[in-house]
């Protein structure tokens, strides 16, 4: 598999996906319908895909439990 740009950025920037101690299960969630079975970068690069289609929006990171700085620090 080929090694994008954002796969180097995003091992550059703090973890994208939170988990809040008291909302494990719901970020725990939130997480898995970004999941892909062949491993952490490709459900890291759904979760980006899924970002950016929403419009890089603050609220829908917040309700997806995503770091929205990390996103868009992976994006530049």
């Amino acid at each position: 598999m080929k090694t994008t740009a954002f796969d180097v950025a995003a091992t550059a920037v703090p973890n994208v996906f939170q988990r809040p101690i008291d909302r494990r299960k719901q970020a725990d969630e939130a997480k898995a319908q970004f999941a892909h079975e062949q491993g952490d970068h490709l459900t890291l690069l759904n979760a980006y895909h899924a970002f950016k289609s929403n419009g890089e929006d603050k609220d829908w990171c917040f309700r997806n439990y995503l770091n929205h700085r990390s996103l868009k620090s992976a994006d530049s």
